[in-house]
């Protein structure tokens, strides 16, 4: 069993990740923001400030085998965009560097790094993102992950430190938030939606199987020095989705069509431009590198994902 280092400990991912390390018996120790109690988390908790460039590794990273960076600024709609490019730099790109570098220094064997398929781009019709495509950020966050990306690759020619970056979708589960929570909200209310003829295809990820591919490449030595976008591997439109969360909570789901010119109008009004964009159009990945080169394959199907999914949401929200 290993010694391992997870920061964004107390997050949504990381919670889990953390519990199920440990429940592998593996010494597990986090990062987190402000003071916590060790005896109501599934690790050592060590209060840190991650964009701090005075940071001492040198005690916190003896003796730990692999490091998982999950801790991110994301992106936040009401900040100002020279705002989130400045937040999405010192968190995402700069602290990673200066931990993947402390880590490098400290005999570290592994550094598995959380990005986003962001990198990739936004989505495009007819076309499913793979590993070998050109980047195609379009956000600040996007931009500063794939910075740490790059980054990183230079840092374990230079150091010989083993790198793993793993390019999610969305990502859902128990405690999700934002907006598939909106979502399962919206669904539970019986608000009707104006989503019935959209014909697109997403790529999402049930945390708990985002948390296996974790496991997988921390234990696989093959995993070194490789890119994996990862997923369910079943892609699903908007309106089929919304049938399924409905169908779960037992609720009708209340679709109709809307002319589709009409999607931007709405998302301008509303400011909710982006979401809109992304429940109307397509977002795809081919995750099959991840399993042919891992032997890695998501232990929840998508039906079994959304469904513990919305028996949380319904305990929590009634």
């Amino acid at each position: 069993m290993a010694k391992v280092l997870v920061t964004g400990a107390t997050g949504f991912i990381g919670k889990r990740l953390c519990l199920h390390l440990q429940g592998l018996g593996h010494e597990v120790w986090g990062t987190t923001r402000t003071a916590i109690n060790p005896d109501l988390v599934p690790f050592h908790p060590i209060q840190i400030d991650l964009t701090t460039q005075d940071n001492r590794w040198d005690n916190l990273l003896n003796g730990v085998d692999t490091i998982f960076h999950l801790a991110a600024y994301v992106h936040q709609p009401q900040k100002r965009h020279s705002d989130l490019v400045t937040e999405c730099r010192k968190m995402n790109f700069e602290s990673t560097v200066r931990l993947a570098t402390a880590a490098s220094l400290n005999s570290v064997r592994k550094f598995i790094f959380l990005s986003t398929i962001k990198v990739n781009g936004e989505g495009l019709e007819n076309h499913d993102y793979l590993e070998t495509d050109l980047p195609s950020p379009k956000d600040p966050y996007g931009w500063s992950k794939l910075k740490a990306e790059e980054a990183l690759a230079t840092l374990s020619k230079q150091t010989g430190i083993e790198i793993v970056c793993l390019r999610p979708p969305l990502v859902y589960g128990e405690e999700v938030r934002a907006n598939f929570l909106s979502l399962l909200k919206i669904i539970k209310k019986g608000w009707p939606l104006p989503f019935k003829n959209i014909k697109n295809r997403r790529s999402l990820i049930y945390v708990g199987n985002l948390v296996h591919a974790l496991k997988t490449c921390m234990e696989k030595e093959n995993a070194s020095g490789k890119t994996y976008l990862i997923s369910d591997g079943e892609d699903i439109s908007t309106p089929a989705l919304i049938n399924q969360i409905a169908q779960i909570m037992k609720v009708p789901s209340r679709l109709f069509s809307f002319p589709p010119f009409l999607y931007k109008v709405m998302g301008k009004v509303t400011f909710q431009e982006g979401t809109l964009k992304r429940l109307t159009g397509s977002l795809s990945v081919n995750s099959e590198k991840i399993r042919n080169d891992l032997d890695f394959s998501p232990p929840y199907s998508l039906k079994v994902g959304l469904e513990k999914t919305v028996i949380w949401f319904l305990t929590q929200h009634g």
